[in-house]
C-alpha cells in the first residue's frame, strides 16, 4: 500500500505532515506508523534533530474512500444503494445491493464505474491497483435480448462463414453469449481483449489457430 514520510518536532507533527499529502485524512486506524528516527532536542541548538516517520495506508482507509466515492455517485443520482467493499494490498471487491434501476442501466455501465473507481483507488496506492464490481445478477429481459441477439448473429456466421465481433460487454453478459452459441454445434466463440474492452468473438468451430487457443481462457 501507499508509504507516505514526515518530519517534524514531535512524532505527531511528524505524522500530520504525512498524511496531509492526502486529499482525503485518513482515520488513526486506518493507517500504520514507523518511527524512523526520534526527535531529541539538543543542548544550545547543537545535536538537534527532527522526527521522522513512515506513515503506510492500510486497506480499510481504502475501503473507507471507495464506499465513500460510491455514496455520492448514486446520491447524486437518486438511487439507494447498498455496497460492501472488501479490500487487499492489490484488490478492491465490491458488492452492490438494493439497485432497483438496473433496467435503465446501460450494459457498460458497472465497466465504466470500475474503471474511475481504480483510477481513484490508485490515487492512494504505490503500486498498480485495481477495483471489481460483483455485478448483480441480470433482469430477466436483458438475458433473454442478449440470447436472441446471440442466436441471430449465431445464424448470420452460419450463412456468411464471417467471423463476428461483439461490442465490449461486461463478465455477466459473456457469459450469456457464450452459453447461447454452445448450442450452435457448427459455432464457438471466446473472448479477447482486456477489460473494460473484453469482446466475445464468434466464428466456424472447424477454423482454429494459435490465436484462438491463447484467447480463449476466461469469459
Amino acid at each position: 500500500m501507499l508509504k507516505l514520510y514526515g518530519t517534524g518536532e514531535t512524532i505527531e507533527e511528524a505524522i500530520e505532515q504525512a498524511i496531509k499529502e492526502l486529499r482525503v485524512k485518513p482515520e488513526e486506524d486506518e493507517y500504520t506508523v514507523s518511527i524512523l528516527q526520534k526527535p531529541r532536542k539538543g543542548f544550545l541548538g547543537m545535536g538537534k534533530r527532527e522526527a521522522k516517520v513512515e506513515v503506510e495506508i492500510n486497506t480499510s482507509f481504502i475501503e473507507r474512500v471507495i464506499r465513500e466515492a460510491l455514496k455520492r455517485l448514486f446520491e447524486a443520482s437518486g438511487w439507494q444503494v447498498e455496497s460492501h467493499v472488501k479490500a487487499n494490498s492489490r484488490t478492491a471487491r465490491i458488492e452492490l445491493k438494493n439497485i432497483d434501476s438496473t433496467k435503465r442501466l446501460d450494459s457498460n455501465f458497472f465497466n465504466d464505474l470500475e474503471y474511475i473507481l481504480t483510477i481513484y483507488a490508485n490515487r492512494f496506492t504505490s503500486t498498480r491497483y485495481s477495483v471489481k464490481i460483483l455485478q448483480p445478477k441480470l433482469d430477466s429481459d436483458r438475458e433473454r435480448e442478449l440470447q436472441q441477439l446471440a442466436a441471430e448473429v449465431a445464424r448470420e456466421v452460419l450463412k456468411t462463414h464471417r467471423r463476428y465481433t461483439f461490442d465490449p460487454m461486461p463478465a455477466s453478459e459473456r457469459r450469456i453469449i457464450h452459453e447461447t452459441i454452445k448450442k450452435f454445434e457448427k459455432l464457438k466463440s471466446y473472448s479477447v481483449g482486456k477489460e473494460p474492452d473484453r469482446k466475445v468473438v464468434v466464428e466456424l468451430a472447424k477454423k482454429t489457430s494459435k490465436r484462438r487457443r491463447k484467447t480463449s481462457k476466461g469469459v
